[in-house]
């Protein structure tokens, strides 16, 4: 008996070891069964009962595998809730989370005012939002200085909007401390009122005639030719004529132009003909304008004279010829739903790096107006970087956005209520804003 046993199990093993071999290189457990299976007559109840137990471990690993190959679906799953959250960077935990009731429904002007927290270790910050239903045609943006037609005016969001019956506001972009000017590009009701230097497109921020808003870096086209001279490039609209510039003063810059040394001065009418010469001090009239020349590029216009026509073209190039009001200077901050902000490519200043006080601007899908303010130098928060900022309009649904000035000049306004805490003891006094007009009043 022990023998017939042993030649059985012999016969078994080698049954075995010809399989693995046969099997090999490409080994498989599927493989290794089908070759154990025997012919009816040749197979003992030992050996049935080995491929009945093979049979149900197959069946037990058929499972396990299963249950193996289901694992990455939740680890999918996962990854789309930490998508939902949508943090910054891998780096820092943040995210937005609304206060308990912060979101109030559309008022009768198809804005909808909302509350937030921005979370990190410095301390929370407040963020306040208006929502800007542009679809209903309640109410109109628009781009305005301090006071009409006064450029270098000045006065605070909640003055700016008293002073234009606005049911809301916001701050608007960035502005020489001294002057009021604005930094960058201004056009009001498709005058250009202001324009950056002719080397630099900066990011820009317009409405189009049809109340449709528009985000990105506008082409320019601005240049002159008096008759029987040359074309020349301007460097500017209304700001102070610099060493070799070309510089023109329209009735919007409300006060005298001094000539610099050297230069000339051409006044010219309405339609563009010269009608005096000056080399010290002018005001603009108010019909036409002034075009200053710096003594550098006098010979280009060695024959214009009085009643000499000068032919000028100042245009923003398609799409945005279509532009009613603009602002620029303001940093890029969401392009298609993600952060583009970039410090080098704007030339931001280290000064304006860091955590502060933000406004921001942008537009959703659903064609809705988003401005919003993130408070800050507080002794509980300091506030947020431009990163954070984007964060909270990407947070908000907007596909593009953009920051405006910050800092103490950050102030939100609705219905004559200020909505944030701005960082200034008092209100700050800005050069320009963001207005939602009544429809009825336009």
């Amino acid at each position: 008996m022990f023998l017939s046993t042993l030649s059985k199990k012999s016969l078994v093993s080698a049954v075995l070891l010809s399989s693995l071999v046969l099997s090999c290189p490409e080994f498989s457990e599927a493989k290794m069964f089908k070759i154990k299976a025997k012919p009816a007559e040749e197979t003992s109840a030992e050996t049935v009962k080995q491929q009945s137990d093979a049979v149900i471990d197959t069946e037990i690993m058929a499972k396990e595998a299963s249950k193996k190959q289901a694992k990455p679906k939740k680890a999918v799953k996962k990854e789309t809730v930490k998508k939902e959250i949508r943090k910054p960077s891998a780096a820092q935990a943040k995210e937005i989370q609304p206060a308990s009731s912060s979101v109030s429904a559309f008022d009768e002007y198809g804005i909808a005012v909302e509350e937030k927290t921005f979370a990190k270790s410095s301390g929370d910050v407040p963020v306040h939002v208006i929502r800007v239903d542009l679809n209903q045609g309640k109410v109109v943006p628009k781009i305005v200085l301090a006071e009409e037609n006064k450029l270098g005016s000045k006065a605070n969001v909640v003055q700016i909007c008293k002073n234009y019956d606005a049911v809301a506001g916001v701050n608007g972009s960035f502005f020489d401390a001294k002057t009021y000017a604005a930094v960058g590009y201004l056009m009001i009701d498709g005058r250009a009122i202001q324009a950056p230097l002719i080397v630099k497109a900066r990011t820009t921020f317009g409405i189009t005639r049809d109340n449709k808003v528009m985000i990105g870096k506008p082409k320019f086209r601005r240049r002159i030719r008096p008759e029987n001279d040359f074309f020349s490039m301007i460097d500017g609209i209304n700001k102070k004529c610099g060493f070799g510039e070309i510089v023109i003063y329209t009735a919007d810059y409300a006060k005298k132009v001094t000539v610099p040394k050297g230069g000339m001065g051409y006044v010219f009418d309405a339609a563009g003909v010269v009608t005096e010469l000056i080399k010290n001090e002018s005001r603009i009239p108010a019909e036409g304008g002034l075009l200053v020349v710096s003594e550098e590029h006098l010979h280009r216009f060695k024959n214009t004279a009085v009643g000499t026509k000068i032919l000028f073209t100042q245009s923003l190039m398609t799409p945005w010829d279509q532009v009613r009001d603009a602002f620029g200077s303001g940093m890029l901050l969401v392009t298609d739903g993600k952060i583009t902000f970039d410090q080098s490519r704007e030339e931001v200043g280290r000064y304006l790096m860091g955590d502060a006080p933000r406004t921001a601007i942008g537009i959703t899908a659903a064609n809705e107006l988003v401005m919003a303010v993130a408070d800050g130098r507080s002794s509980s928060y300091r506030g947020v970087d431009f990163d954070e900022i984007a964060q909270i309009m990407i947070d908000c649904g907007c596909t593009d956005a953009i920051a405006l000035d910050g800092g103490g000049s950050s102030t939100l306004v609705y219905k004559g209520d200020v909505l944030n805490t701005p960082s200034d003891k008092n209100l700050r006094k800005v050069a320009n804003a963001l207005v939602l007009l009544k429809t009825e009043n336009k």
